[in-house]
């Protein structure tokens, strides 16, 4: 968020008026994420079961569908948002800069994930005394 004004190029004033665009937008994208990726563990497991019926798995499929759905949503009301804010060239630098951040993230929580399925061997090996 630091980077944000500088690579965007807004003025302190127009990024004082997008902050609390930005953290509605923040926290709802974390909640959206978190009830996805839960909704995408149910569909995983429900598809698995042998017993899993039509009616569940069409369930699942639609909660996870739903979640994306309001991803995208939520991607749309910040734009709206705040579009009307900036500038043309300020818009696309606010796209290339959410692209840029949704990467960094995502590949931070590779990196912690592949640490932590690293470690985990290790950790079964040597139990604590």
């Amino acid at each position: 968020v630091t980077r944000f004004p500088k690579q965007v190029e807004v003025s302190d004033d127009t990024f004082g008026k997008m902050i609390p665009f930005l953290k509605q937008f923040v926290q709802d994208r974390f909640d959206i994420t978190n009830r996805r990726d839960r909704a995408l563990m149910q569909l995983r497991q429900t598809l698995q079961r042998s017993n899993a019926t039509d009616d569940e798995l069409k369930r699942a499929a639609h909660d996870f569908d739903a979640a994306d759905k309001d991803i995208q949503a939520n991607q749309e009301k910040f734009l709206a948002n705040v579009d009307p804010l900036l500038n043309p060239k300020q818009q696309a630098g606010l796209r290339l800069f959410q692209v840029q951040t949704d990467n960094q993230m995502r590949q931070m929580l590779n990196n912690i994930q592949a640490a932590n399925r690293a470690n985990a061997p290790a950790q079964r090996s040597n139990p604590p005394d």
